[in-house]
């Protein structure tokens, strides 16, 4: 059985703290099957306490360290001491509730290449650093993304050691962009044997990550869940914005426990 889990920010602990009860009241009570908790920079310190509280022991957890969106770029010598610093709150937080996971965006393409990404990568020695492929391109800062093909993320996986979280959306955009086939390159990147994946809708046709509801895209969900093995952790990546409750992301788990896989 496939299993799903429901996605918050470590702020929502302290600012929304009645989502995040309902949240682990819906992993408890098996309407999700584990937590994703992206560990925003310095938030440590001060939501430690209430998660301890709410979370330790009681739910299965995976961590998302910082990533660009919060200045994050582990392609970039420059940034490495800044890298390490944003990171220390993820691992502080898998140390916490025994994650196995810390999922790590591989940053952009500078001109050390990607031999600045396994140095740095070498550099963090830490097993549960999952390697996140990512789109083709990053418009904002017009550079390319590290690890935005099959190729590539076995390259790094082969040099790192690093653990793989293949990120659906994340490729079908790239290969649209890079103009690859995209059933092929679901394929590779699930011969590559992810330890856990992250899904949302989108356009088939399209280069952006847009993080649709499931049912507001054209992705034939049912086609790429067949592609994740038994037990694998499956993140729902899906809605923008501030969420009020869970109800959006209980419609989300409903809509894919029904769909007929394989």
């Amino acid at each position: 059985m496939l299993k799903f889990g429901a996605k918050l920010f470590s702020n929502n602990f302290i600012d929304q703290p009645e989502l995040a009860k309902e949240c682990v009241r819906l992993v408890e009570d098996g309407t999700f099957d584990f937590l994703e908790i992206m560990a925003l920079p310095d938030s440590y310190a001060v939501t430690k306490d209430v998660i301890t509280d709410l979370v330790k022991g009681r739910i299965k957890v995976v961590i998302h360290a910082p990533h660009q969106g919060q200045g994050m770029d582990i392609g970039n010598k420059e940034a490495y001491q800044h890298n390490r610093q944003l990171l220390d709150s993820a691992q502080r937080f898998a140390d916490l509730l025994d994650s196995e996971i810390i999922i790590l965006h591989g940053g952009s393409v500078y001109k050390e290449g990607v031999d600045e990404l396994v140095r740095q990568f070498r550099m963090i020695a830490d097993e549960r650093i999952a390697l996140e492929n990512l789109p083709y391109y990053w418009t904002e800062q017009g550079m390319y993304f590290h690890g935005n093909s099959p190729a590539a993320v076995a390259q790094i996986k082969a040099e790192t050691g690093c653990k793989f979280c293949y990120d659906f959306c994340h490729g079908i955009c790239a290969s649209c962009a890079a103009g690859r086939d995209r059933w092929q390159d679901v394929a590779d990147y699930a011969a590559l044997k992810p330890d856990m994946y992250h899904l949302c809708d989108s356009d088939w046709n399209g280069t952006n990550d847009e993080h649709k509801h499931f049912g507001e895209g054209n992705y034939d969900l049912a086609r790429l869940l067949s592609y994740c093995p038994d037990n694998s952790l499956i993140t729902m990546e899906t809605g923008h914005g501030l969420p009020q409750n869970m109800s959006p992301w209980v419609k989300d788990v409903k809509y894919l426990r029904g769909l007929k896989i394989g």
